[in-house]
């Protein structure tokens, strides 16, 4: 099921937003080797960077949907959007 991202940076407030359609738990990156070579650029890592940080393990991999991103010219508070702390994960 899809979902909403905000991109919160303290000290600065909401920076972004991005909508996220599905994650994928995996420790076979190389399923998703054709998807990542057309978006390494993008995304600043190298398979062997995934590798490294992985170490063998199931990583999970969210998958964004295109043209949902929006990162905004300005941040602005939480408590534009009724909210007085990030949610904590």
């Amino acid at each position: 099921m899809p979902f909403k991202c905000i991109c919160y940076v303290s000290c600065n407030g909401i920076v972004g937003k991005f909508i996220c359609s599905k994650i994928t738990m995996t420790n076979n990156y190389r399923e998703f080797s054709d998807e990542y070579n057309e978006k390494e650029k993008l995304i600043c890592l190298t398979e062997n960077d995934i590798l490294a940080y992985a170490k063998g393990k199931n990583i999970h991999i969210w998958h964004i949907e295109n043209n949902s991103v929006n990162i905004y010219k300005t941040a602005f508070p939480l408590s534009k959007l009724n909210l007085r702390r990030p949610r904590q994960t």
